[in-house]
């Protein structure tokens, strides 16, 4: 594998769950500025989402 695909297979799995943090956040708010944060936590941990501890 070359330099340039280690870098683009290496961030493919980063943008996948941003997308969906950011799919499912529009899902749940009308207003962005008052989402709860700690419900669309739970929501992603219960659709699979590994969270890092220390952001919970």
């Amino acid at each position: 594998m070359t330099d340039g695909m280690w870098d683009i297979t290496r961030v493919i799995s980063v943008c996948a769950v941003s997308g969906q943090a950011a799919g499912t956040a529009a899902a749940m708010a009308v207003d962005f500025s008052r989402i709860d944060i700690k419900k669309l936590q739970k929501t992603l941990i219960d659709n699979g989402v590994v969270l890092h501890e220390d952001e919970l």
